[in-house]
């Protein structure tokens, strides 16, 4: 009997178990995921992928899982919505805060903190409707 011999692939050798992902990132978001790095005394794929997995065990990720675990998908992912488009208006009204004539600054700042106050109060109220539900689901 002879042997077989185990017949070589092409191109570089696996060097880890890990799937590789690739993925197109702006100009900007790469220079903040190097400073993240460099923060975190790492490489970029290291630096990506702890910011992913603290995105995604963040309240925000953990309010869309539960609901998708719910079996109703559409309250989790609207309060989700709600929040990021809170989160998206209080930015806007920042960076119009900051854009604004001296005459205007302090109507501007004042329309931004209100934002921003309105977005913490949709995040609170989902994460205690959230907490509610566990607590009632316990019971």
């Amino acid at each position: 009997m002879t042997k077989k011999r185990r017949r070589r692939r092409r191109g570089r050798p696996r060097t880890g178990q890990n799937p590789m992902i690739g993925t197109r990132i702006p100009e900007g978001l790469l220079k903040k995921i190097g400073k993240v790095a460099t923060a975190l005394c790492c490489d970029r794929s290291t630096a990506v992928r702890w910011l992913l997995e603290k995105g995604l065990d963040s309240p925000r990720a953990t309010l869309l899982f539960r609901g998708l675990r719910a079996g109703r998908p559409g309250r989790a992912v609207d309060s989700l919505i709600d929040i990021v488009a809170a989160d998206h208006r209080t930015d806007l009204a920042k960076e119009a805060a900051r854009r604004a004539p001296p005459i205007e600054k302090v109507k501007a700042e004042i329309e931004a903190l209100r934002r921003s106050v309105h977005a913490e109060e949709l995040r609170m109220a989902e994460v205690d409707r959230m907490a509610l539900k566990e607590v009632n689901r316990n019971r």
